[in-house]
């Protein structure tokens, strides 16, 4: 599949990594707000500083993620201040957006799941558990660590000897 094809419109919704967030332990609802020549969009994670928190990447970035996919990896995913509560079966309140409710009331368009880098599991080369050395993104600093969990392509490190 070429990205360079993806019809991607303004408005379009999809998850995404917030670049600005130094752990990067959630995703965001994110919205394109404009469709450059190229294959280039410029997103930003959805709510009132949309513009100003936006950035410009390749439809073929591996920062941008298909609707669902936090769900689908139990990772935490943040929508704009006000959405993020959710009731679930018992009635408890669950910090993460509903994507249904959200897009009935806003009435964006889900961009297709083929838009985004596909990855099979056979193609992440770690497993649970493995040790290995990775970059403090903090300090620079090579130290070792730990896979703590793989979430589709998504690989969480823990450096050995940090609190989780």
């Amino acid at each position: 599949k070429s990205f360079q094809t993806a019809a991607w419109q303004v408005d379009m919704v999809c998850e995404m990594f917030d670049a600005l967030d130094e752990c990067q332990s959630v995703l965001k609802a994110a919205r394109v707000i404009k469709v450059l020549p190229e294959g280039f969009v410029q997103v930003g994670p959805e709510g009132a500083d949309i513009v100003t928190d936006s950035i410009i990447v390749h439809q073929s970035s591996p920062i941008l993620f298909p609707v669902g996919y936090a769900k689908e990896h139990s990772i935490t995913l943040q929508g704009p201040k006000g959405d993020n509560v959710d009731l679930d079966e018992n009635g408890s309140a669950d910090e993460v957006l509903n994507w249904v409710s959200f897009l009935k009331r806003k009435g964006y368009k889900i961009a297709p799941d083929h838009f985004f880098y596909q990855t099979r599991m056979s193609d992440v080369p770690f497993t649970m558990g493995m040790h290995l050395e990775a970059i403090d993104q903090n300090g620079k600093v090579l130290r070792p660590a730990t896979v703590k969990a793989i979430k589709g392509r998504l690989v969480l490190i823990g450096f050995d000897g940090w609190e989780e």
